[in-house]
């Protein structure tokens, strides 16, 4: 039942066919894999649909045990079935007949950025650069048999001159570090899996518009063990331990980099909508968008083994916090998404705030407002650089089914509330930027 359930709506979200998201797991290996849009599974930049979220909720495999039916290009067996007979016989495998691999490139072509004032009068002035999109990722994604499944991105790639107006007096010359993320999945059973990864952490995905992982530490190389329930609604609960102070073998602590340096759990509950697991059950609100009207609360926990621990980048968000909690809500109602996440910590007692409003105005033009107040830790002995809170308006555009330009304009603290600042400090610039992202 669970399958003619999935493929009615597998079949409903295949109707908007042309426009791709190009969210980082929204690999198009997978949509070469079923031979469908990636629309089946997300609802513009970024977001997942029910579909999609029941398909990372089954360790990357369609729900019901619908992957082999939707299945178009099979794996090539590695074993042979006569191993069968013997115990001493390596296990089974198989390896993608499709090539897994897919290209995007990516990257700014204007940027704008608002004069700077410094305490003494000087300003920096206006910059405007223009740039052809300068960085080139691979995606790859596979499952190999029936329980793993991995996938990652590589991205970096690429360098290029930007052009600047006659504010400034030389040209800029931009290079990009190359980065490799990757997750491995084991599904146990159904709704069941461990993971292994440096990014794309279960636990810090939510859902949506607002992201857990901006106001709990995120996860760096970690291990964990998520369970998921619910055919209507339901339920997921993650834990984890990760190497969360070490980044390309620098230590940000001495003698960190430990298997245990955070641990950390993640809850979820989604009390309207479609099931968490399988995917369908709800009621989906807008069926051309697939956006599914819900309501979802959430709440995690991040405990670091020693006090003084970044978050495993240079940021310094959560320095000196050796416990961080925090909760979400997510709600979509048609063609308008909503998030808040927000975290307090047990040491220095600083908070943080993230709430976004996403509105599709079209199914190929996604408007959204993001206000954050990220506290930075390093700052508490000025009050008033902890928090400098941004907001941020953005339109991404789908030109193409596997193309977008994404408008974003960052209007910072230091410039619409002057009266929290020091007479010391610098403002910061508010700044505009134009992406380009096309993938095949």
């Amino acid at each position: 039942m669970k399958k003619m359930r999935f493929a009615s709506i597998a079949t409903l979200c295949m109707v908007p066919a042309m426009f791709w998201s190009n969210e980082s797991s929204a690999i198009p290996s997978w949509a070469r894999k079923y031979n469908v849009s990636c629309y089946m599974c997300h609802s513009g930049f970024a977001n997942r649909n029910a579909t999609g979220e029941a398909f990372m909720n089954n360790a990357f495999h369609l729900p019901g045990g619908g992957d082999e039916a939707f299945t178009k290009q099979e794996n090539i067996k590695l074993s042979v079935d006569d191993w069968k007979k013997s115990a001493d016989a390596p296990n089974s495998g198989s390896i993608p007949q499709f090539d897994p691999l897919a290209v995007a490139i990516s990257g700014n072509v204007l940027q704008y950025s608002h004069p700077v004032h410094t305490p003494a009068g000087v300003t920096s002035g206006k910059i405007l650069t223009i740039n052809a999109p300068s960085t080139l990722s691979l995606f790859y994604g596979a499952t190999l048999g029936k329980s793993f499944t991995v996938f990652g991105q590589l991205s970096g790639l690429g360098t290029a001159v930007a052009e600047v107006d006659s504010d400034a007096t030389t040209v800029s010359q931009i290079e990009t570090n190359l980065t490799h993320s990757v997750k491995m999945v084991y599904e146990i059973t159904e709704g069941l899996e461990v993971a292994l990864g440096n990014s794309f952490a279960h636990g810090a995905y939510n859902g949506y518009v607002s992201q857990v992982n901006n106001v709990l530490p995120a996860p760096q190389t970690y291990a964990e063990l998520t369970y998921t329930a619910g055919e209507t609604g339901g339920y997921t609960l993650t834990v984890g331990t990760s190497t969360g102070v070490k980044y390309n073998s620098i230590d940000y602590v001495a003698g960190s980099a430990r298997i245990n340096d955070l641990t950390y759990v993640r809850g979820k509950i989604k009390l309207i909508g479609a099931g968490l697991l399988s995917g369908t059950g709800g009621e989906f609100g807008d069926n051309y968008l697939g956006v599914d009207n819900q309501l979802s609360i959430g709440g995690g926990l991040t405990k670091a083994n020693k006090a003084a621990i970044p978050n495993g980048f240079t940021s310094t968000s959560y320095l000196g916090e050796t416990l961080v909690y925090g909760g979400d809500i997510q709600a979509a109602y048609h063609n308008v998404v909503f998030g808040f996440a927000a975290s307090k910590d047990k040491d220095l007692k600083l908070s943080n705030y993230q709430t976004a409003l996403g509105w599709y105005a079209l199914p190929y033009l996604y408007a959204k407002v993001t206000y954050a107040d990220i506290a930075n830790a390093s700052a508490v002995a000025t009050p008033g650089l902890v928090h400098t809170p941004t907001i941020t308006p953005s339109l991404a555009w789908w030109v193409a089914p596997n193309i977008s330009l994404t408008g974003t304009y960052v209007y910072s603290q230091r410039q619409f509330l002057p009266s929290r600042l020091p007479a010391t400090a610098t403002s910061r610039a508010n700044t505009f930027n134009l992406a380009l992202s096309a993938a095949f």
